[in-house]
């Protein structure tokens, strides 16, 4: 009869001795690590990841590729992050029989991070001892979810793959990360770059092929009987086959239906099932416990997680997405499965013992729910602690109000809630708390900013969607050309506000003033400029103080020629909203019949914001032939008291004298010519992130040098170019001007502006972009590219602020780590503020994400 042997219900297969089952993943993952390449198993539990992992390291081994399996459950979550790292150290060096002692190694280095301590491990000990390639196999990587270090660990694994085009013995360092997790749980904080390198391996069901050999004596029938309940699970299809087995050998009782004659029929299967899976038995059964724990005390989110599976076990169409926390989740627990870019309910077991009835029972009750049940109890109660949390908020600051409705906002799911914590933002007194409801707003979907003005009937809906579109409105103009998703927003407005006679007049004159905005856009659109001008002066008695209407009806008189009242309504645009300056200069700069009429008669006497706006950007051609901007001498405010980051606080006040900025991030042709004069180093790789042949190349001459580390950069602008890296203070000075805007052109991002990654539709380009490539992005100087694109280095020792130039901070000579500016392609709205500051140490990062421009001090 069958061996029991064969099959193994928990462990690897090579502990328990049991059949090892192939599958796609198997080949996969043995070419990744052949190839050194990093990948990751990240799925539920018991489905073969320690067995595919030990098979993987076996065979490595025989082919002379070195492995260490690291269990980070093994070595601890309460310990400290000295204690942490040591044990993967000591595990690496007691598996490859290393000779250092890696105690002594590790305290020398005490004045270093542990993370860049283990990343030196790696690059000075491990890969010096050991000369043929290494993977190291990290199991358990949930376990680390719970260490407040966790971030910095996988950071360091991150910035060892960046890493490799200019460490060479890193191309022989790969990891495989196993565990029950999502690839967004691996680096929590959010204002940090993703966990986003590496292969995936999906470890999926056994097919009926695959599962072939578990049949044994059973044979193929009653396999087939069994995968109809487990769909091919490897936990839940192994341990019902040790089941059946036994049961055939008569080694278990009977099953409740059966004959007692050790013949296994499909209605003995059915019965197994429910013996094992269902009732008491079933509850104690670790893989339901698991799945049972994850959708319940594990979930992020208990209600939406449920309500999700809900649609999905009631048949439901549910599409699959990676962003979408919920689904996630339920993937990881493993109760569902990806079919056809659907979620379904992964198998029969799994469908009965999470049927709707558990999900009805395990649901939270809602809010509203809780509260109705406790005012019918305990009335007097409740009007008590309604009475504390009104006193409450009479007596709560506005800050605090402010971060109620942010963190309301972050949660809430339904558009009415993320519309009833805009308005009360917007309805605090400050530009702080106007700027973080815009940068909100911002974060939504095109289609849930539609969503916010749905129409409605219910009063206090319709009063929220009042203050948030009179908020929000302006902010669709100010395009230099059609904006199809502006249009939308705005005609959604109008539709949802009412034009009668009792409504609110404020309702009335927008839904007026919209309209007629619209019909001018439109006809603008079809070149009928005259008449579109007469909508949009209709628009503007409706609210004169609208400065997206004085830019359109700029764009509709330089069309039709008139420059003098073109320049009139620029005029009264920058009145309204000065930070729209670099839109002014944009549109008198790229029309040469209008510039010549502002250099004949434009004056600050008639223009006096234009003429501002103007004279500000004067330019000056070095030696080599490189643009510069003057940035004119004055104060500026540094920093940002709204940042979540520490190190961008206090905002404070900097004076700084005249001085010039390259109008462009150094490009490949100018630093070749560096190159090729004997005065500079090359970069260390000549390719980009999705390019082959990138420095060298001439169709990448316009692009931003990368690959150079901030003393070549030094070296450029200093010896080359007889100029400097510009300060951190110049650098925030020329990109943000003198207003404290949070971006170099104003308040709101997208790919019409920057080169950067988090836009609504993906990443812009996903590489560098050449130089000057968006002309709206231009800072209040005419200075381009300083946000994203690529990171540029200052010449600034990374130290706290408030900023001071004689403090230490300008040593040329230090090995501190270096400020860099402005953000890359890879990252998101958030790391590319004008504010926002980054450091490494200034010789051994060299990534795609890197590069600089010039500063020159005034004679």
């Amino acid at each position: 009869m069958t061996n029991q042997t064969i099959y193994t219900v928990g462990g690897t297969v090579q502990a328990g001795g049991g059949i090892y089952i192939p599958r796609k993943a198997d080949d996969e993952l043995l070419q990744y690590c052949r190839a050194s390449e990093f990948a990751f198993i990240l799925s539920s539990r018991q489905v073969g990841k320690s067995s595919l992992m030990v098979r993987t390291a076996r065979q490595l081994e025989q082919e002379g590729v070195r492995s260490v399996i690291i269990d980070l459950s093994s070595i601890g979550v309460k310990i400290s992050a000295d204690e942490w790292y040591l044990g993967i150290l000591d595990e690496i060096a007691t598996t490859l029989n290393l000779k250092a002692d890696i105690f002594a190694w590790w305290s020398e280095r005490a004045g270093l991070g542990q993370a860049q301590r283990m990343t030196n491990f790696f690059r000075d000990v491990l890969l010096k001892e050991i000369s043929e390639p290494v993977v190291l196999f990290f199991d358990e990587i949930d376990s680390t979810l719970s260490i407040p270090f966790a971030d910095d660990f996988f950071a360091a694994l991150r910035s060892i793959y960046n890493a490799r085009s200019t460490v060479a013995d890193f191309k022989r360092l790969s990891f495989v990360m196993i565990g029950v997790a999502t690839p967004g749980d691996l680096i929590a904080d959010s204002k940090r770059t993703p966990f986003n390198i590496g292969r995936r391996v999906d470890l999926t069901d056994f097919t009926p092929a695959e599962a072939t050999p578990l049949a044994g004596e059973l044979g193929a029938e009653v396999l087939g009987w069994v995968f109809n309940w487990t769909g091919g699970h490897p936990y839940l299809t192994q341990r019902l086959c040790a089941h059946l087995s036994k049961l055939a050998q008569g080694g278990v009782p009977a099953a409740e239906d059966g004959d007692g004659s050790g013949v296994v029929t499909e209605e003995s299967v059915a019965d197994s099932v429910k013996q094992l899976f269902e009732g008491e038995q079933g509850k104690q059964d670790n893989n339901l416990q698991f799945v049972r724990d994850m959708l319940t005390k594990r979930a992020p989110d208990i209600q939406r997680v449920l309500k999700t599976y809900k649609d999905i076990r009631a048949g439901k169409k549910v599409s699959d997405d990676e962003r979408s926390i919920p689904k996630a989740h339920l993937k990881i627990s493993g109760v569902v499965r990806r079919e056809n870019g659907n979620l379904l309910p992964r198998n029969r077991i799994y469908e009965r013992a999470f049927d709707l009835q558990w999900v009805k029972e395990n649901t939270p009750p809602t809010t509203t729910r809780r509260l109705a049940l406790a005012l019918s109890f305990v009335t007097v109660f409740a009007l008590m602690v309604i009475g504390y949390f009104v006193w409450q908020e009479w007596n709560r600051t506005d800050r605090e109000r402010a971060d109620r409705f942010n963190n309301a906002f972050l949660i809430a799911t339904p558009s009415a809630q993320r519309l009833e914590n805009l308005a009360g933002l917007f309805r605090l007194q400050g530009a702080e708390f106007t700027t973080r409801a815009f940068s909100l707003f911002n974060s939504l979907q095109p289609e849930q900013q539609l969503e916010l003005f749905t129409p409605t009937t219910s009063s206090s809906l319709k009063k929220n969607q009042l203050t948030v579109a009179l908020n929000v409105y302006q902010s669709f103009g100010f395009k230099t050309e059609a904006d199809e998703q502006g249009d939308k927003l705005l005609a959604k407005i109008r539709d949802a506000l009412s034009g009668d006679d009792d409504a609110p007049e404020a309702e009335r004159k927008l839904k007026n003033e919209i309209t007629l905005w619209l019909e001018g856009r439109k006809l603008m659109q079809t070149g009928k400029y005259a008449e579109a001008k007469t909508k949009l002066r209709d628009a503007s008695l409706e609210n004169p103080q609208n400065p997206a209407l004085y830019y359109d009806l700029a764009r509709a008189y330089a069309e039709m020629k008139n420059y003098s009242l073109t320049l009139e309504q620029l005029e009264l645009m920058l009145k309204y909203a000065p930070s729209r300056n670099t839109l002014a200069r944009l549109m008198i700069e790229k029309n040469d019949a209008l510039s010549q009429y502002w250099s004949d008669y434009g004056n600050a006497d008639n223009y006096p914001n234009l003429a501002n706006t103007i004279i500000t950007s004067v330019a000056f051609v070095d030696e080599k032939n490189i643009s510069m901007v003057l940035i004119p001498a004055g104060i500026f405010i540094m920093g940002s008291d709204t940042s979540d980051n520490r190190d961008e606080k206090p905002a404070h006040s900097v004076d700084l004298p005249d001085y010039y900025m390259d109008k462009y991030e150094v490009t490949n042709a100018a630093y070749k010519l560096c190159v090729d004069a004997g005065i500079c180093q090359p970069p260390v790789d000549t390719s980009s992130a999705t390019r082959a042949s990138y420095y060298g190349n001439s169709l990448f001459d316009n692009y931003p040098v990368i690959n150079v580390d901030w003393n070549m950069s030094k070296t450029y602008c200093g010896t080359w170019r007889g100029a400097k890296l510009p300060s951190e203070a110049e650098w925030e000075k020329a990109a943000r001007g003198t207003d404290g805007r949070t971006y170099p052109w104003g308040e709101n991002i997208d790919c019409t502006y920057a080169n950067y990654s988090g836009d609504p539709k993906g990443d812009c380009v996903g590489d560098t972009t050449a130089v000057g490539s968006y002309a709206s992005g231009q800072s209040p100087y005419g200075v381009y590219d300083m946000a994203g694109n690529v990171w540029e280095w200052t010449s600034n020792i990374y130290q706290p602020y408030p900023y001071v130039a004689t403090d230490g901070r300008e040593n040329m000579t230090s090995l501190d780590s270096r400020v860099l500016r402005g953000g890359s392609w890879g990252n998101s709205n958030y790391g590319t503020r004008s504010s926002f500051r980054d450091d490494l140490t200034p010789d051994i990062i060299y990534y795609f994400y890197f590069g600089f421009r010039c500063a020159r001090s005034l004679p």
